[in-house]
């Protein structure tokens, strides 16, 4: 099952039919601008509706992760700031907000409906960050921030109303909501799914002419192994992956049925996407950042460094967030610098490349171990279908590197593996232990989580 959502003309603007009943709905139950309004709604039509008219009403949606536990759902509503809440009665967010509303089964009349996007300082969007490093941070994005994010993405992409986009992310996330607020803009027909199934997805591609996409890897490799060798369908010019790393392999794979993925790279706190490939381009690297936005190197002092070297990134321009909920460090500095924590080059042309985290160089006996390396080796073992490497505290030499693994068939001996490990990889970057696994741990969008690596590889033992 999916729904093909196709908006129509509304000023400078592309709505879909429903939006403006769902922001009369949203009045008549008391919710106005500046309010704050919890999320928890599955894909569907009804839910694009009303993302797209609270965001013009100025209602400021705070969208809940579906995964989270309810323990940690009822800590993220104690400091949101709700006025009100609109879940799925199985999403955890029901449970934490009582007087939780539904969707009705139809919008009440219209409402008047803007015809631009809000702008100015005050938020549009609360989201929680994605979790990769640690507890999810609310992030505010100002009503400024979102509209030139929207802009300047589709005008990076060159989407149009003549496109046809897949919407298979979770609307509890930047990235889904991207798909369904780009539309604003864009004017594309969206294929909406209510989830993510590579077989639905697969038989839906050539009878809905699409022509766009945003998948995380995972995604990516499924669809990959669903076309079965068959060519990308001849509409498809547009295949965007982010969230992680692409894996040089499934790149490959991708481009063997006529189409190789553009990678993007972008954070919550700059509305998601910051740089993005166009078709055509290199195949290395996350692009070149979308219109009105800068990208730089650090050094460890916090300078920009000349092009090609190798630091800190940091963002600056007009989509970037106005802070935390609840306050926290580590805002834009002075002269308007967002440090990301990611690691990375940006070349003399601008183009940027991410190389990791930096929290995530495992330092074992005072040498640099870039984890991504370490997986890169892992993987050409045969019997390792995914590696993720973390680093772990050791008395001795302050860190070391583990691993958790996942078999193509049947696991290898620990003998035979370490015998294999000696003759790949030099000493200080052998993983010292590793457990193998069916599947890697993952954020709510399906990103690794590298931080849950090493309690993962010693709960095994």
């Amino acid at each position: 099952m999916s729904w093909s959502l196709t908006p129509r003309r509304h000023g400078a603007l592309w709505t879909l039919p429903g939006t403006a009943g769902a922001l009369a709905w949203l009045r008549a139950a008391g919710l106005r601008a500046g309010d704050r309004l919890g999320l928890g709604l599955a894909p569907s039509p009804a839910a694009a509706e009303l993302i797209q008219a609270a965001v013009l009403g100025g209602i400021v949606l705070v969208p809940f992760h579906q995964r989270l536990d309810p323990a940690a759902i009822a800590a993220q509503v104690a400091v949101a700031g709700l006025a009100g809440a609109c879940a799925d009665p199985d999403h955890p967010l029901a449970r934490a907000w009582p007087a939780c509303l539904a969707p009705p089964a139809t919008w009440p009349a219209d409402a008047d409906l803007p015809t631009a996007l809000p702008t100015g300082e005050r938020a549009a969007l609360v989201v929680w960050t994605s979790g990769t490093t640690g507890s999810a941070r609310a992030v505010r994005l100002p009503a400024r921030a979102l509209a030139h994010a929207l802009a300047a993405s589709c005008a990076h992409l060159g989407l149009g109303a003549r496109d046809v986009w897949l919407g298979c992310l979770p609307l509890d996330h930047i990235a889904g909501l991207g798909t369904v607020l780009r539309q604003l803009v864009a004017g594309y027909r969206l294929e909406l799914h209510p989830r993510f199934d590579a077989a639905a997805i697969d038989e839906a591609w050539e009878p809905a002419g699409i022509t766009g996409a945003s998948l995380v890897p995972t995604q990516l490799h499924r669809l990959v192994a669903a076309r079965a060798g068959r060519p990308w369908p001849a509409a498809l010019r547009l295949l965007l992956t982010g969230g992680g790393p692409l894996d040089p392999a499934l790149a490959t794979a991708c481009a063997a049925l006529g189409r190789t993925p553009c990678q993007t790279w972008g954070l919550s706190e700059c509305c998601a996407m910051v740089t993005a490939q166009r078709p055509g381009q290199r195949d290395q690297g996350a692009g070149t950042p979308i219109p009105g936005m800068a990208v730089a190197a650090l050094d460890g002092d916090g300078r920009p460094l000349p092009a090609g070297g190798s630091g800190q990134l940091a963002v600056r321009g007009p989509a970037l967030f106005s802070g935390y909920d609840p306050p926290h460090p580590g805002g834009p500095d002075a002269d308007g610098w967002y440090r990301t924590g990611d690691r990375g080059m940006v070349d003399a042309s601008g183009w940027v490349q991410v190389l990791g985290r930096c929290d995530e160089v495992v330092v074992c006996g005072g040498e640099k171990i870039d984890p991504l390396q370490v997986e890169a080796r892992l993987a050409a073992h045969p019997a390792v279908a995914a590696a993720l490497v973390a680093g772990a505290n050791d008395a001795e030499w302050g860190q070391v590197p583990v691993a958790l693994l996942v078999a193509q068939d049947v696991p290898p001996s620990e003998e035979d593996f370490a015998q294999w490990l000696a003759g790949h990889l030099p000493g200080p970057w052998r993983p010292r232990r590793w457990r193998w696994t069916v599947e890697l741990p993952l954020t709510a969008l399906g990103k690794p989580r590298r931080s849950a690596v090493a309690a993962a590889v010693d709960a095994g033992r």
